[in-house]
Parts: C-alpha cells; structure tokens; sequence
C-alpha cells in the first residue's frame, strides 16, 4: 500500500517521464521517416504533376538507349557528344511520355497488348521498328521474328547470356518506343477530329489566293532614322513589354554566365625541347635494326598488318608509297607535331576487305573437330546448302558480312588465319584449325574480296609539342591570379579582365540539358558551378581545368521558370529597342504625311522605288525585304491604280502602289475547299506540328521540377 501511494504522490512526474519518452518515440520515429523521405526527393531527378521520376529510372534508361546506339553504330564506345544527346533524348522522352500518358489517363487512351503485339511481331510493323538495325535480316530484309526467336532460345553460355542480355534491352527499348508511337497516334486522332472547317474559312482560303498583284513599292528602314530623333520613356517600355510578354516565358530555369579562357599553350621553349628530342633520336631511328621494337619503345607505332593509302597518315602519305625499303623521312614540323617515318616493307598488293562466311565446330578433342570439319566441308563440297549447316552448328546464317583486313591481320595469331583468306578461291570452302586450340575447327568460305590494292608497313615517331609542367602551371597561375582579382564579385570580372588584357564571352541561357560550353571539352564543371545550388548571381569562380583551356567563370544572370521580367537586362534591351522601332515608324509616317504620289514621296525621302510581282495573299515574303506579313496583306486589299497609306511593316515604313491586278478564274466549290483545306490542317497534325504545340501547353500548364543540376552534377 505504501509503494501505491507513493506511485500515485509521483504521478504527474510520471506521466512527464513517459509522456517525454513517448514524445521522443514519436519525433524519433518521424526524424526517421523524413530522412526517408529527404533521401528519397534527393532520389527524383523529376517530379512531374506531383509523379516522381526516379534517377534510377532515368538512369537506366540511359543505359538502354546507349547500348541501342552503339548497336546501330556498331561500336563498343560513344564519345561526349553523343552520350550528352543520348540525355538529352532521354529527359525529353520521360518529360513526352509523362504528359502524354497523363492526357490518356483522362481521355480514356490505352494500348492493349493485341495491339502492341500486332505492330511489333504481327503482319503491320509499327515504322519506328524501320529505324533498327538489326530488324534486317542479310538479304536486306524486315524480319523482327528472326529476334524475338534469339532471344526465346536459352543462352548456350555466359557470353550468350550477356549477349542476350544486351539484345534484350535493344527489344525492349523499341517495343517501348513503339508503345508510345500507338498512344501519340491515337492522341493526334483524337485532335484531329476535334478540327473541323466552316464555310467562312473556306471562302477566305479561296479568296485568299484568287489575286496576285505586281507592285511598285518604297520602304524607309528603321535605321535611317537617327535614334538621337526619337525617345522612350519607362512607361513607355513597360506597356511595351505587356504586349510582348508572351514572347517571354521560358518553361525552365536558365542561368547566364562570363567567361575568361586561358589556353595553356605551348611556350617556345617547350617547341625547342620537342625538336631537340627527335633531332637526337633520328640516327638511331634511322640505323636500328629491329625497327619495330624500337618505334614502340620511343612512344612511336610500327603497324604489324600492311596499310593501304586511305590509312595512312596525310602526311606521310607521298612517302610511303615513292619510298624504297629502309628510307627514312623527316623529322618534319606538321602542326604541333614533329614526325619521322620509316618504311619497314613496301611492295605489297592484297585486298582491304573479305567478305567472309564461318561455321565453328567445337569438338572433345583435335580428332573430333577435324572428323566433324572434313564431314561437313564433304556436305558443302557436294551442294549442302551452308545456311542450313550454320544454323544447326552456330544457330545463325553464318553470314560475317565485311571484314577489314587490317583488322584481322593487326593480331600476329591470325597471321596464319589470314593468308588462308588471302589464298583461297573465292566462294570455295576451307578448314581451318587454330595452332593453339585444336579442339577447334572452322570452315571458311571467301564469298568476296575487294581489288587489291597497294599496301606498306610503316614505323612513325612522333614528338608532339606539349606544354611542359612548368607551362601549364604559368598558365594556371595567370587564371589563378585573375579570379582572384575578382573578389567573388561579377562587377569586378569585366572591369580586370579590361585592365589585364583579355576577352570575356557572354554565355546566355545555359540550362540542366547543357553538358559543356559549345565546342569546349570537359567544360561541364563550369556548367555544374553556374548551375549548383550554392551559386549565386554574382559570384566568380575558382579556376576549372578544362585540358588545353583554363576557364574563369562569373554568373551573370539568374532566369527563373516563367516570364522574364523587365528587369532582365536583355529583356529591357529587346523591348526598349521595339518602342523605339514605334517610335521611328510614326516619325516616317509623319514624313510621309502630305503626299500621295509614290514617285513624289520617293524623291522627297530621297529613297528608290522597287517592284515586286505576282504578290498573292498566301506569299512569306514580300519582294526582296523578306518577311512582311503586314504589307502583303494589306497588298492584297489595295485596288489596281491605288496606292495604299503607309504600312508599318517588319523592317520600316512601306508604301505600295498597285500596278496591276489579275485572278486565277477559278470558280469557289466550298465542300472541294473545305475538304482541301481539312486535309491540310490534319495533316499538320500527323506531322506532329499540332502535337508538339500540345505538348508544349501541356508542359507550361504542369507543375515540373527539374532537378537535373543538382544529381547529375
């Protein structure tokens, strides 16, 4: 009883206690689960309406489309340009699908497995499956079942595996593509239907082309009046810009930027060393006996297969092939590059490529892939069909297609490979057994060679002028010295770059798609600075290491997603010099004011008169001014012996006087107009030019977070 009372003369601490507790629990648990979800925001590289897109998503895909590219460039590596178009591609196709998928969800759109089916293995292949390469078959042939079938058969190793494997992401990216290519079909279906012609827009289609006119015409530019005539005032610019503000919206955050390059070129003094170098090495170049090794071990190359004259060095060209064997050429200044060359071996003539056909036997020993071989060669030898034969041992046609020459002699353990090649009777088959696996056996068949052509081994060494450490680290210091300068402080950048002598480049514009700064490699630190969270306008960057170029970077300008206000700097600019270009239109009509012949009003503007003919309403340009939408219209509403009152037109005031009118003759059927100028409006529709500015809507109505510069940067 005592232990009860004290626990009930305790009890508000208690309570405390376990309420704390309980409350620690609590926060605990939800510190948690917002560091779950912190790390998942930090996961979407998108959020599109509210729909995440995961950069593991984004990611793989990039991967899948990457490994369909270097299918169809038959490549294993793709250089910078393409990997940052491959992203690029990518992101748009996430942004379209998401959209689009979204309107479907609401318009009731679907694709059903029959149809996707239909239009990727049935009898009505889907167009985007032309663009795949390896839909075709040799023969040039669609046939995507020849695929599918692979890809159903179960891997006979590893190396299959991951054959299939790769193959499988190819399929699966266009049976995606194709998916979508359906959905956006049905999409520009359902637009199109939504579009209809009445008999007003028939008629004024009709009328529109009816008439043509010859013209005499003046224009007064813009430019010929003096801008010290004209002003503008701030009220004047801002109602300015509320009539162009559509122009102004950019649907992503942008960013500008100044930049200061620094090349680290070469000093005279690194020229001289690079000379000096192969100047010492020529004699024994030039005397040494094993020349191969000794190219390679002086950072030369001495090709172990003869080359033809198209792979030849340019420079090098005219000597290897009027050269005898042992001459020695240079060393002679080509650019930045010292070389020298040797010829190894002249008087070769062979083809540059075979086109060859193989079926592989794998036996349990040397005797049983030579039994199997000569079995099969007997079949072929007998009119044994060899397609057949290559798809019962190797599951294909056997079909090599092509091969380079150099290619499979660059490898010394194909020497003996090749000239079997090289001597064996065009279209007849051969055995070859490997020296160093005689498990294997294979039967060649040259259906094709290319005409022989002349052929040299060449030793070449080179002595590149590089910038030694010392001249990189003067030329890093020089941009060291110069951000610094700068006191983190754009205002700064412009004023020193001036006072040292260098050229600051305007950057407009740079957003997440950009990797790097038009032709400059590995400039994409630069763009992940102006882009990074922590920048801030104004602020001038460390130095970036771009290889031959040193880059100082300021941020100049911040662009929010949405309309650009006054207070951009090139939005003032733009607006402020279209006020003006008012301004001077009334100044010009006022001088035309008073005269009405156009000959009289010439000779007082002291301008010439031109001609233009056979000017028709549905015209894009109006003489040799070019776009002038305006005064073509109003063209089309002057009287023949009329002349019209000053038009503000793109380029300046212009005045027409209409010579002389002629029609077509033709007769106005409004349902033939109708159904002419339906066609065409649909057609713009199939053409994607009505779904892209759909698209584009639907992307300024969405709520899209772009979060590209902070996870891929």
């Amino acid at each position: 009883m005592a232990t009860l009372q004290k626990i009930r003369n305790r009890g508000v601490l208690l309570l405390i206690i376990i309420g704390a507790a309980l409350l620690a629990f609590i926060i605990g648990d939800f510190l948690n689960n917002s560091s779950t979800i912190l790390n998942q925001d930090r996961d979407n590289i998108a959020e599109i309406d509210g729909n995440a897109i995961k950069l593991m998503d984004y990611q793989n895909r990039v991967d899948e489309f990457t490994e369909v590219v270097k299918i169809e460039q038959q490549t294993n590596s793709l250089n910078a340009q393409v990997s940052e178009q491959i992203r690029r591609q990518v992101w748009n196709d996430i942004i379209t699908e998401s959209l689009l998928n979204e309107e479907a969800d609401e318009l009731g759109l679907s694709v059903s497995e029959q149809e996707l089916q239909e239009q990727t293995v049935g009898t009505h292949p889907n167009r985007v499956l032309a663009g795949g390469r390896l839909f075709y078959n040799q023969q040039g042939g669609f046939d995507v079942q020849s695929l599918i079938n692979y890809l159903n058969q179960p891997a006979a190793d590893a190396a299959q595996a991951e054959q299939k494997a790769t193959l499988q992401k190819y399929w699966n990216f266009y049976r995606n593509q194709v998916k979508n290519n359906i959905l956006q079909t049905k999409y520009n279906l359902l637009l199109a239907g939504s579009i209809n012609v009445n008999r007003l827009e028939a008629k004024q289609e009709f009328a529109s082309r009816q008439n043509s006119s010859d013209v005499t015409y003046i224009v007064k530019n813009y430019g010929a009046v003096d801008d010290k005539k004209v002003s503008v005032s701030e009220e004047e610019i801002s109602k300015k810009y509320e009539q162009l503000k559509a122009l102004f919206y950019q649907p992503v955050h942008s960013r500008d930027a100044k930049i200061v390059l620094f090349q680290n070129s070469p000093s005279q003094d690194d020229q001289k060393k690079a000379e000096e170098w192969i100047n010492k090495l020529q004699p024994e170049f030039a005397a040494a006996e094993d020349i191969a090794d000794f190219a390679v071990a002086n950072a030369g190359s001495c090709n172990n297969a003869p080359v033809s004259a198209n792979m030849i060095d340019p420079d090098l060209k005219e000597f290897a092939f009027s050269g005898s064997k042992g001459q020695t050429f240079g060393p002679q200044l080509f650019g930045n590059v010292y070389k020298m060359a040797r010829i190894v071996e002249t008087g070769i003539t062979a083809p540059d490529s075979l086109h060859l056909r193989q079926i592989a036997i794998q036996g349990k020993d040397s005797a049983e892939a030579k039994q199997l071989a000569d079995s099969i060669l007997l079949a072929l030898k007998g009119g044994a069909d060899f397609a057949v034969l290559a798809q019962k041992y190797n599951g294909g046609n056997g079909d090599l297609g092509w091969q380079s020459v150099y290619g499979i002699e660059s490898n010394p353990s194909n020497d003996k490979l090749c000239k079997q090649l090289l001597a064996a009777p065009v279209q007849q088959p051969f055995v070859f057994n490997r020296d160093d696996n005689k498990n294997v056996a294979s039967i060649f068949i040259v259906q094709e060679r290319t005409s022989n052509v002349r052929k040299v081994r060449l030793a070449v060494i080179p002595s590149e002028i590089v910038p030694s450490k010392q001249t990189t680290a003067a030329n890093f210091n020089k941009a060291k010295e110069f951000a610094a300068s700068c006191n983190n402080n754009a205002d700064n950048f412009e004023a020193q770059a001036k006072k040292k002598g260098y050229t600051v480049e305007n950057v407009s514009d740079l957003t997440s798609d950009q990797t790097r700064l038009g032709m400059l490699e590995n400039s994409g630190d630069v763009i992940n600075w102006v882009l990074g969270p922590k920048t801030e306008q104004g602020d001038v960057s460390d130095v970036f290491d771009c290889g031959e170029t040193f880059i100082v970077a300021a941020v100049s300008g911040i662009h929010e997603k949405g309309y650009r206000t006054l207070e951009d700097e090139q939005v003032k600019n733009y607006v402020k010099q279209e006020a003006l270009k008012d301004k001077k239109a009334e100044f010009i009509t006022k001088e035309m004011a008073g005269t009405t012949d156009i000959n009289a009003l010439a000779s007082k503007l002291g301008i010439q008169t031109s001609q233009a003919q056979n000017v028709k309403f549905t015209d894009h340009v109006f003489g040799t001014s070019g776009y002038e939408p305006a005064v073509i219209g109003a063209t089309a509403f002057t009287e023949a012996g009329k002349t019209s009152a000053p038009i503000k037109g793109e380029n300046g005031i212009y005045v027409v006087k209409v010579d002389k009118k002629y029609g077509t003759g033709e007769t106005f059927d409004e349902k033939t107009e109708g159904n002419q100028l339906l066609i065409r409006y649909r057609s713009a529709i199939s053409s994607n030019d009505i779904f892209n500015g759909a698209l584009g809507a639907l992307y300024r109505a969405a709520e899209v977070k772009d979060n590209r510069s902070a996870l891929l940067r």
